[in-house]
C-alpha cells in the first residue's frame, strides 16, 4: 500500500489575501499478492481489506484525512480576516491611541482604549470588505490584488457583502454603546466616505481619488 499526502499551502499575504491552493491527494495502489505489510515499517498500523475492488485505510489514515477539514476551516477564517486588510487597519489604530492621550489630557481608561480599538477595527474592516466586494472585477486584473480572497474564490461575493455590512453595522452599535455617540457617528461617516465617495464614485473616475479617500483614514484621529 502506497500513500501520499500533499498538505495544503498556507496563506502568504494577509493584507493582499494571497492564499495558496488547497489540495489533498491520496493515490492508492492495490498491493500485489507477494507484497507483505511487514516488509516496510511505514505500513505498520495500516489495515488493508484484500476483497476484490476495495482498499480500506486504517483509522490512522482516516484521522490524517480528517485533518483536512480543520485546515480548510482555518483557511476560510484567514480568508475572511484578509478581506478586512489588517495591515492597513493596524496603521489606523496606531495613530488613534496617541490622540486619545492628547484628548484626555493624560491617561485615558484602558477599557476605553480597548473598546475604541475594537470598534475602530470593526468599522475599518467592514469598509475594507465592501471595498474588495465592489472592486473584485478590477482586482482580478492587477498583479498586486489578483490573489485576494474574492478573486481566487476563497470567499463568495454574497458572503463578503453580508460580512462587510454586518461589520459596519456592528461597529456603529459597538462604538455607540461602549465608547460614545460622536465616535459612532464618525465611524459611520468614515465608512460612507470610503465605500461610497472613494470606492464607488472617485476611484474609477479620477487619480485624485486617493487624496479625497484619505479623509476616511483620518477619521480615527
Amino acid at each position: 500500500l502506497t500513500r501520499e499526502f500533499l498538505a495544503p499551502g498556507l496563506p502568504g499575504d494577509y493584507c493582499g489575501g494571497t492564499l495558496g491552493p488547497s489540495l489533498w491527494s491520496i493515490p492508492i495502489t492495490r498491493p500485489s499478492p507477494a507484497f507483505s505489510s511487514t516488509q516496510s515499517p511505514r505500513n505498520r498500523g495500516t489495515r488493508v481489506n484484500q476483497s476484490p475492488g476495495t482498499t480500506t485505510l486504517s483509522h490512522e489514515a482516516t484521522a490524517q484525512h480528517g485533518g483536512g477539514s480543520d485546515r480548510s476551516l482555518r483557511r476560510t477564517l484567514l480568508a475572511y480576516v484578509a478581506l478586512t486588510k489588517p495591515r492597513i487597519i493596524e496603521l489606523l489604530l496606531i495613530t488613534t491611541i496617541p490622540t486619545m492621550f492628547l484628548a484626555a489630557g493624560g491617561f485615558p481608561s484602558w477599557l476605553l482604549i480597548l473598546n475604541t480599538m475594537v470598534g475602530g477595527y470593526l468599522a475599518a474592516g467592514g469598509a475594507n470588505v465592501l471595498n474588495m466586494y465592489l472592486d473584485r472585477d478590477i482586482d482580478a486584473k492587477m498583479k498586486r490584488t489578483k490573489n485576494r480572497p474574492l478573486v481566487t474564490g476563497e470567499v463568495s461575493p454574497q458572503a463578503a457583502l453580508a460580512f462587510g455590512l454586518a461589520l459596519c453595522a456592528l461597529s456603529v452599535v459597538y462604538l455607540w454603546a461602549f465608547v460614545n455617540a460622536p465616535s459612532a457617528l464618525l465611524a459611520l461617516g468614515a465608512i460612507l466616505l470610503y465605500v461610497v465617495f472613494y470606492t464607488m464614485i472617485l476611484k474609477r473616475r479620477t487619480s485624485q481619488n486617493i487624496v479625497w479617500g484619505g479623509i476616511a483614514g483620518c477619521m480615527p484621529v
